[in-house]
């Protein structure tokens, strides 16, 4: 473990490298670190490579005070995350998740949504996550997100939190009261972010971008056009990913992000049978 966090650590110096490239030279930078330097043509002191390894191992043990600590080498470590182009360095969970036991559906919308997509999500969700046992991704924000969460510990089903902070700082704040609940479903919350990281703007894309990774199937219930929801849909498309939109009526500014997805490939799901699909 100790020689990923390294690896980690000297990141400005592998920059130019993608990412498997970097895991290839692993153990090489662990075991002969004076000889890949030597070969990437770069001077770096020996005691500060010494410093680094030191430090890796006390910034382990501090990750782990506020849970599991995954990496690309790690059995644990989320697979589907290999569906990104750049796959978290680093995956951080407060709970252990079965990956492999049942589907994984995300659920995203907007933060404010209609009364009308909240009833449809009480109604035709709540049939679906009754019926199937899946394991349901959020990114924890109020409205959409967060009616997910409930519906779905309610009807029993696994739920993971995927942050947009570290564990130790979530955002938004009131999670911190879904933690246990979370836990006890057999879920988690997951942060791609060291623990003490703080939210930041620019971090909403990559937690976007992971939902989309970890999830078999995502459903856009509200999307404005432009949104955080139709992003992660946007993103599963690309990916391979089915995705499923609500339709609404082009008028309605609120959900015109909904009416792009279908129109760039989403399926339109009326109901809780076109989540069968």
């Amino acid at each position: 473990m100790e020689k990923c966090i390294w690896l980690s650590l000297m990141e400005p110096l592998f920059r130019p490298l993608s990412w498997r490239r970097r895991l290839t030279l692993l153990s090489l930078a662990w075991s002969e670190p004076g000889e890949l330097l030597e070969l990437l043509k770069l001077k770096v002191d020996a005691e500060a490579l010494e410093w680094t390894q030191d430090f890796a191992q006390d910034w382990l043990q501090e990750q782990q005070r506020f849970g599991f600590v995954f990496w690309p080498e790690h059995p644990k470590y989320p697979p589907v995350s290999f569906n990104m182009e750049t796959p978290p360095a680093f995956v951080y969970q407060t709970g252990l998740v079965d990956w492999t036991s049942c589907p994984r559906l995300a659920v995203v919308g907007s933060r404010e949504p209609h009364t009308t997509s909240l009833r449809w999500m009480e109604s035709e969700l709540t049939d679906y996550l009754n019926a199937k046992h899946v394991i349901v991704i959020s990114g924890g924000a109020r409205g959409v997100d967060q009616l997910a969460q409930s519906l779905a510990l309610r009807a029993g089903r696994p739920v993971v939190v995927v942050l947009p902070s570290g564990l130790s700082q979530l955002y938004p704040r009131e999670l911190e009261s879904w933690r246990q609940n979370l836990l006890d479903s057999g879920g988690t919350l997951l942060s791609a972010y060291p623990a003490h990281h703080r939210m930041r703007k620019h971090h909403f894309r990559d937690r976007n971008s992971l939902i989309a990774a970890l999830a078999e199937k995502v459903l856009v219930v509200q999307a404005a056009r432009k949104s955080g929801s139709k992003l992660t849909g946007q993103i599963a498309l690309h990916q391979g990913v089915w995705v499923g939109a609500i339709p609404f009526h082009p008028s309605d500014i609120h959900g015109q992000g909904n009416i792009d997805l279908i129109c760039e490939g989403a399926n339109l799901v009326h109901d809780s049978r076109d989540l069968y699909r």
